[in-house]
């Protein structure tokens, strides 16, 4: 290139330095002193053949290194990449946008199982495209696509539990055989094992080829959209690439997102005390749980909580004291304690303004120790509305079939019809003590002398009184009666009922030695008993004169004796004047022996014995 010469405002310094630079760019340019004519010949020249020529606005650059470079640094824009890798911390500070379904995010932890995120995984419905001609493992399909290995599989002709073991790009391999030849276009529907993941991560486990990274439990959480429903699942572990079987997965917590209910299959430990749970029920009043409040404050009320419920009255766990109510009502507690007497107790506060402290009354109390049990409060009270028992239930009409309480193994009290029944085993008694003299009556049905025993009387006491009534309209047998003045017996229907006589038995003790004297009061009383004589001896009868005079002088008046003979020698009779003994051997009586007599007046001045 030819020097530069001056131009009208330079200074030769400024035209020097022209030159020079004019000097540079030729022998840069030129190829043997002279320019090319051609934009690639001038790019070799300048080293810059490799550089692609590209627009300003549109630059593409499609191999080789870019390092050490800042980019977006001052003026941030969109990037497309196919692979990311970032070696350190990546940042980001604006939402990510992932625009897909599946595996959208893998952690590898140093012990080799991945930490998976899926999102989008539901099940899939797929019409069969060829029909089985019989029943088989293979199904074919327009296409497989979304279908993966260890996919449930369910349907017209499926059986439940069938997994898909492989497939293909148009055919799917069952673990199970149809039960039937599924026909063309039937639809079969495909699931992940785990069910349908709208969101979820899991530990060793992909989910779409539904095997295990390691020999490790499986476990993971995610949140299906098919009912709406957040679940913590887990798998026993198994072999490394193993798939889990669908029915293999355990769910030891379950929230409803649609109503809140929470499952829970494992133990819940909350190791703290105090209030541990608060139920609100839709009137406003609170059901509180409490756990391990020591007897502070005014809890001695009602003793210490080792585990308790309360409704409409909360404590101050730190005070231990009662606080006011939620609403105006009733309030109610039902607690355990840990400390002597050790017993499960109810207690109850009635009805009163919402905000004022309950006052307790105990309800019911078990002892935890004996498992004794009472009603209402300890003190004895005279009440008109006492504490009672219901056993609800319905009852037996047969007797003895329905016992309400149970005192011991076909011992106890039910109902029956119209009738309380009082049980025992076979050959039990029905006894009824005094507290203080011991048996008063005792019933039994066995081996017994008799069914019913009373207890023997005393100087104050009767074995058996009646109280006085009105006798029966109709006759009844068997019943026996007291009016006050007389008792009745019926014996049957046909007698009707009877008169018992209560007539006052005296007898005449006649303790002669010898020969005596049947007087004629002695005859007319009805018992003679004869004692005293030491040998063979003779009693003599009054005369029948001094005989009417006690039974009257009516022709055919009769009276009855009977004659005792206490000692161990035979006795004779003998009559008196105008006295005749007839009947059965009237005259003589063994030895310790016993007759009857019967007395008939026959005339004014004589009378005929007559021995039975």
């Amino acid at each position: 290139m030819a020097s530069t010469n001056f131009t009208d405002g330079q200074t030769p310094l400024q035209a020097s330095w022209f030159n020079d630079v004019n000097s540079v760019i030729y022998h840069l340019l030129s190829t043997n002193g002279v320019i090319p004519s051609s934009t690639a010949q001038i790019r070799a020249n300048l080293g810059l053949s490799g550089m692609a020529s590209q627009s300003a606005s549109n630059i593409a650059v499609t191999g080789g290194k870019l390092d050490g470079v800042m980019i977006g640094a001052s003026n941030p824009s969109s990037a497309v990449f196919t692979n990311l890798t970032v070696n350190n911390n990546f940042s980001i500070k604006a939402p990510v946008i992932q625009d897909f379904a599946g595996l959208t995010r893998r952690l590898t932890p140093t012990g080799g199982s991945f930490v998976r995120e899926y999102a989008d995984m539901t099940q899939k419905a797929v019409p069969v495209a060829v029909s089985q001609s019989v029943a088989g493992t293979v199904l074919t399909f327009a296409t497989t696509d979304g279908i993966n290995p260890g996919y449930v599989v369910s349907g017209t002709g499926i059986s439940v539990g069938t997994t898909v073991v492989s497939k293909t790009s148009t055919t799917v391999t069952l673990s199970a055989t149809t039960t039937l030849a599924v026909a063309l276009n039937t639809t079969i529907t495909f699931a992940p094992a785990i069910g349908s993941i709208e969101v979820g991560t899991f530990y060793n486990y992909d989910v779409l080829t539904n095997s295990r990274d390691q020999n490790d439990i499986v476990f993971g959480s995610f949140f299906s959209d098919v009912g709406g429903i957040f679940s913590f699942v887990s798998a026993p572990a198994g072999i490394s690439g193993s798939t889990v079987a669908y029915n293999s997965w355990l769910t030891p917590f379950r929230l409803d997102l649609n109503n809140g209910n929470l499952a829970i299959t494992g133990t819940l430990d909350q190791s703290f005390g105090g209030l541990i749970r608060i139920l609100t029920g839709a009137a406003g009043a609170r059901v509180r749980e409490y756990a391990d409040i020591a007897p502070l404050g005014g809890l001695p009320t009602i003793g210490n909580i080792e585990i308790g419920t309360t409704y409409n009255a909360s404590i101050n766990v730190t005070a231990g004291t009662w606080l006011g109510r939620d609403i105006t009502d009733a309030c109610w507690v039902e607690k355990v304690s840990d400390a002597a007497p050790y017993t499960k107790v109810t207690f109850f506060a009635p009805s009163s303004t919402a905000g004022t402290t309950p006052v307790w009354a105990q309800t019911y109390a078990r002892s935890l120790e004996t498992g004794s049990m009472s009603l209402g409060t300890v003190a004895v009270l005279a009440t008109t509305t006492p504490v009672f028992l219901d056993l609800g239930g319905t009852f037996s009409s047969v007797a003895g079939a329905n016992l309400k309480l149970r005192l011991y193994p076909n011992w106890g009290i039910g109902v029956s019809s119209a009738s309380i029944d009082y049980v025992t085993a076979a050959a039990g008694a029905h006894t009824f003590y005094g507290m203080a003299t011991g048996i008063a009556i005792s019933a039994k049905i066995g081996t017994t002398a008799a069914h019913m025993i009373l207890s023997a009387g005393a100087a104050t006491v009767a074995p058996l009184q009646f109280t006085p009534g009105v006798e029966l309209t109709a006759a009844t047998a068997g019943a026996m009666e007291f009016d006050g003045t007389n008792f009745y017996l019926t014996p049957n229907t046909t007698v009707g009922r009877q008169v018992i006589e209560t007539k006052t038995e005296v007898y005449a003790n006649i303790a002669t030695v010898g020969a005596g004297t049947l007087t004629a009061a002695a005859l007319t009383n009805g018992l003679i008993y004869r004692t005293g004589p030491t040998a063979i001896f003779t009693d003599t009868t009054d005369a029948a004169t001094t005989i009417v005079l006690f039974t009257g002088t009516v022709v055919g008046s009769s009276f009855e004796f009977t004659y005792v003979n206490g000692v161990a020698f035979a006795a004779t009779i003998a009559p008196g004047a105008g006295v005749t003994l007839a009947g059965n051997t009237p005259t003589a009586v063994g030895a310790s022996a016993v007759k009857k007599y019967l007395g008939v007046v026959t005339s004014a001045t004589t009378v005929t014995l007559y021995g039975i």
